[in-house]
């Protein structure tokens, strides 16, 4: 099979690893955009834990969380560090998973977290934490290309199917694949438009957090559904806060800084911890994310040579393992006949080293 993923975010990256550690001999392309825009998971704080409100992302977060603890060789690429992880529900929680402790809302106070009406519920998982994302991805990266994956630096500007196969146009030139696959998260909409091509409605979000130095006990990674309000440690000092945008249909990239995030970050954050002092911000971090109405990062078919795999609810890092594992799987059962030889092209451009700002 030969395949190209256009996007090299955590989704397409770990989806064209899968794919080439499944099947060495397939020819696989992974095109990776503007190695220097700013991407959803540079930015990403990289929260993973095995609940979730929604029964099926729950699942790929706990798969994703089994494979990343089983495994020495994820938990050094992914940066993997146990902090634990709390959960806090308005709403009453229908399953938890295995070893997770249901704790009432004042019974959160010995872990940092005050204020907590009585009615919420907190799922607590000792075996959880973060992870960082873009670690992950230059490291599955890496192991792709040396595992003979083929890189190429650069736009795609069209993407659809002429004949048995895909084709996409890059650079002015244009190259046939058995199968494409869309994982460019925010930048999806934009190429299906230009190509002309009807695909799963996606939605741009602005996501901001913030990173501070504190002075006090710090929470373990947590996300407080009744603020809005989410954090981890970050460093040996540090604590990372942030607040859900509702600031939607944004240009993908680095959108400017909401200084209203900011305020109402800070403002939940005095309300639901208390005995931690912000001592001073040291960094906010802007980006946009893909949003689908079917809220799981899942491959989606345009048609016989062309997916899509992007979207979600936000957080997808954390579902990202085993929905990659799953994409990968779908498409090699999947596997389409094989397409025209492709026209010879020259030695594809590695991806160059970038410096970016990780979480």
């Amino acid at each position: 099979m030969r395949c190209c993923v256009i996007g090299a975010g955590l989704a397409g990256t770990l989806l064209a690893w899968r794919l080439k550690t499944a099947a060495p001999r397939d020819e696989i392309c992974l095109f990776t955009g503007d190695p220097a825009a700013a991407d959803a998971t540079a930015a990403s704080g990289g929260l993973v834990r095995g609940y979730e409100p929604d029964p099926a992302a729950a699942r790929l977060a706990a798969d994703s969380l089994a494979e990343l603890r089983a495994s020495a060789v994820l938990c050094d690429w992914a940066d993997y560090r146990e902090t634990g992880s709390v959960y806090v529900r308005a709403a009453p929680v229908e399953s938890a998973p295995p070893r997770a402790e249901l704790l009432s809302g004042t019974a959160l106070a010995a872990l940092g977290l005050h204020g907590v009406p009585y009615e919420a519920t907190a799922v607590v998982e000792r075996w959880a934490g973060h992870i960082s994302p873009h670690r992950l991805r230059l490291m599955a990266l890496g192991d792709f290309r040396r595992r003979g994956g083929e890189i190429v630096a650069g736009e795609v500007a069209r993407v659809g199917e002429r004949g048995d196969a895909a084709e996409i146009v890059a650079g002015g030139r244009h190259r046939r694949f058995d199968v494409a696959v869309v994982a460019a998260g925010p930048w999806t909409p934009g190429l299906l438009a230009r190509s002309g091509a009807a695909g799963p409605a996606v939605r741009t979000k602005h996501i901001q957090y913030q990173v501070y130095d504190v002075s006090g006990p710090r929470p373990p990674a947590f996300v407080d559904e009744t603020t809005g309000l989410y954090g981890r440690p970050y460093g040996r000092h540090g604590l990372l806060l942030g607040v859900p945008s509702e600031e939607w249909d944004v240009g993908p990239g680095r959108p400017p800084a909401s200084p209203g995030a900011c305020r109402d970050t800070e403002a939940a954050a005095r309300t639901r911890l208390p005995d931690l002092r912000l001592l001073r911000r040291v960094r906010t971090v802007m980006a946009c994310d893909a949003y689908t109405d079917g809220r799981l990062l899942a491959l989606a078919r345009l048609g016989r040579h062309l997916y899509t795999f992007t979207g979600g609810s936000g957080g997808a890092a954390k579902l990202a393992l085993a929905a990659s594992g799953e994409a990968a799987a779908c498409l090699r059962a999947d596997r389409p006949p094989p397409a025209d030889p492709p026209p010879a092209d020259p030695p594809p451009l590695l991806l160059a080293a970038t410096r970016r700002t990780e979480p």
